[in-house]
């Protein structure tokens, strides 16, 4: 079902659905604060709205309620949740964020198998959660706050120690860290082919503007009015003729305008391309 969910919102919303994930994909530079806070409060409220109608459909008390298993320590079921949160993760950032896997058709499929797995091995010992959102609809339906914390502090530490070990072991990866999600991507969805999607369209649209000639000719046919500055309403005109659209163009005016006088400079513009040329 989790599977079959990625690939249904993979496109859309980059299928996070996970405030663990969405905290390793924070750390990835993937996702801005902003956004990150976003997806957990629509994760939780979602969790909510499911169990809710689940125990409708078959009563509170026939609905699961994560806890450690018979016997077992606190401890234990802790590091359960911490590591098989941490793999999927980890399967997360590396099938559906990186540029060396990017349009692959896989991706929804080793992120379910990896749920499946971990459900199977850490079920009889911490319940398999791996994701706070959903327990958080569990524990309202049974009215319960016993083991919450477990359920929050573990799945979450597992995320972000898998955002940490990603800039390990994929340095080659790193165009954006730590709070750099808006400066050229799109705002919103992470996970997916929205940012290498988007790259390419920026790089597509360099390479039609520049035409092999210099930065300051291609800034100076940009700037029709000859003020030496691009305004909103030039870049628009010009780019719409190139396919893009306006929210693209928007963006991209947001990102080059570092000083934020509604114009950009031919500096501000030799800037944001060399900048968009290396992503």
């Amino acid at each position: 079902m989790l599977a079959a969910m990625i690939y249904m919102g993979g496109h859309v919303s980059g299928a996070n659905y996970n405030p663990a994930v969405s905290m390793a994909v924070l750390v990835r530079g993937k996702l801005g604060v902003p956004q990150f806070a976003g997806y957990v409060v629509v994760q939780v409220l979602g969790a909510l709205c499911a169990a809710r109608m689940g125990a409708l459909a078959i009563g509170a008390e026939n609905t699961p309620l994560p806890q450690p298993g018979a016997d077992v320590m606190t401890g234990h079921a802790f590091l359960m949740e911490f590591l098989f949160t941490y793999a999927l993760a980890a399967v997360v950032l590396n099938v559906a964020t990186t540029v060396s896997t990017e349009g692959n058709s896989f991706y929804g499929l080793a992120i379910g198998v990896t749920v499946t797995a971990g459900a199977y091995a850490a079920g009889p010992v911490s319940g398999a959660a791996f994701n706070p959102a959903v327990a958080t609809g569990l524990f309202a339906v049974h009215e319960t706050t016993k083991y919450f914390w477990l359920y929050w502090v573990g799945p979450l530490s597992g995320g972000l120690a898998a955002g940490l070990f990603f800039h390990l072991i994929n340095s080659e990866e790193n165009d954006l860290r730590f709070g750099a999600a808006d400066d050229l991507e799109k705002r919103a969805a992470a996970v997916g082919g929205h940012t290498s999607v988007y790259r390419t369209e920026v790089t597509d649209w360099l390479k039609s503007v520049r035409g092999g000639v210099s930065y300051q000719k291609s800034f100076a046919s940009l700037d029709r009015d000859g003020d030496k500055k691009i305004s909103l309403e030039e870049l628009t005109s010009a780019l719409l003729e190139q396919g893009l659209n306006t929210t693209q163009i928007s963006d991209m005016f947001a990102a080059a305008d570092t000083d934020n006088d509604g114009t950009i400079t031919e500096a501000e513009y030799i800037a944001i391309l060399e900048k968009a040329k290396s992503a």
